[in-house]
């Protein structure tokens, strides 16, 4: 890949904007929901996506949402598949004090809801897998 000078200044211009911004983040805490997508029913894993994007926007001002593929063994001892969908906000220490433990219940409902062994609910980098 050849960089031109036009993408040499662009890139330096980013790098002194991301260097000079050293202002903390307001954001003490963050809260990851995975949420399966499951191929016999893509219905209720797309309602609880949708669900969890509405819960963590409306209580936090926004989320990010990706996909990844991922695996497990499960009770039988076999390795499963699995494709989720991710769905995370950043909030304040008071946000996170005021408003977590609707996201913990909101992620034990879903675990009934979608009929699985456990979810994971991630706080701070920290896994949680809540069991059925």
């Amino acid at each position: 890949m050849v960089i031109d000078n036009n993408q040499r200044s662009i890139y330096k211009k980013a790098m002194t904007i991301v260097q000079d911004n050293d202002t903390p983040s307001p954001w003490d805490h963050a809260i990851a929901l995975q949420i399966p997508i499951l191929l016999f029913a893509p219905s209720s894993s797309l309602a609880q996506i949708l669900k969890a994007v509405n819960l963590l926007s409306t209580l936090f001002g926004g989320c990010r949402v990706w996909v990844e593929a991922g695996t497990w063994i499960n009770n039988k001892g076999d390795l499963v598949w699995d494709l989720n969908v991710w769905v995370q906000s950043s909030m304040t220490r008071h946000d996170f004090e005021l408003h977590s433990h609707q996201v913990k219940a909101f992620s034990a409902q879903m675990c009934q809801k979608l009929r699985q062994e456990a979810v994971v609910l991630e706080i701070n980098n920290k896994e949680i897998f809540l069991l059925s």
